[in-house]
């Protein structure tokens, strides 16, 4: 005699076939049937105790809606309304997976948690971006099923790529403001000359001197040194200053020493 378990397995062994089981019979064509026709037909199909079944009752008398959930019931298949909630996002999102791209940006770290990492470790930042995330789910799938709608899939590469993009610019304008103190926009400002160089982030070129005199021997090497620097020409000039300012670990690279001599 089978058993509730040998129906679960049985649904198991054949998922496609359970899946597909009834398609377009109470419904024809119901890939592309309306809503309105699928969601009357669910109706019709609510579960109700057995006597109210056979007495054929239908208003909200007899209702059992967990009966649906028996092994007697889940070996009818899904209903059609059930199978299209499914399939139609499905379908919309395989045609068009420009769609789950504001997902991908929810997965690049927020400024938020960037900081959480530099001040309390990998692990700390880690759950941060888990909770961020999950926080993230509804206005996520909002964006996706709007995306992947006919209207607006020609518009969901550039508005997807637009959202990953702000997000990475985003993390790495914190990335660099936590390694060096500035961000992006000073270092691009400052680069350009809109912006006069803060020199946070760089070597110190003057160290400091003592107040007294300090008489010392003049060695072979630094008289040849301040012949070196009298006689440079302009590039010379500039590869020294780029070498003052080189420090990758600050994101500075000495270019626009290199470049505008400043």
């Amino acid at each position: 005699m089978a058993t509730d378990l040998d129906a679960y397995l049985e649904i198991l062994a054949n998922p496609t076939d359970w899946w597909n089981k009834g398609r377009d019979i109470r419904v024809s064509d119901e890939s592309n049937a309306s809503w309105g026709e699928l969601l009357r037909d669910d109706r019709n199909q609510l579960t109700r105790t057995d006597a109210a079944f056979e007495a054929g009752v239908t208003g909200l008398e007899g209702l059992r809606p967990f009966k649906a959930f028996s092994p007697r019931m889940l070996e009818t298949g899904p209903t059609p309304a059930v199978r299209q909630a499914f399939e139609r996002p499905v379908r919309a999102v395989s045609r068009n997976p420009a769609s789950l791209l504001p997902g991908a940006a929810d997965l690049i770290p927020s400024p938020e948690a960037i900081q959480t990492g530099y001040k309390q470790g990998p692990a700390a930042m880690g759950q941060q971006m888990g909770l961020e995330f999950v926080q993230s789910l509804p206005t996520s799938a909002a964006f996706a099923a709007a995306l992947a709608t006919p209207v607006a899939a020609p518009f969901a590469p550039g508005i997807g790529a637009g959202l990953v993009g702000s997000a990475a610019i985003r993390a790495a304008n914190e990335v660099v403001r936590q390694e060096t103190g500035e961000g992006i926009v000073p270092k691009m400002r400052q680069f350009i000359g809109t912006e006069s160089r803060t020199g946070i982030s760089a070597r110190p070129r003057d160290v400091e001197r003592p107040l007294y005199a300090q008489v010392t021997q003049t060695s072979p090497a630094s008289v040849k040194e301040s012949q070196r620097l009298a006689n440079r020409n302009e590039l010379q000039q500039r590869i020294d200053l780029m070498r003052e300012r080189f420090n990758p670990r600050k994101g500075e690279f000495g270019l626009s020493e290199l470049l505008f001599g400043r």
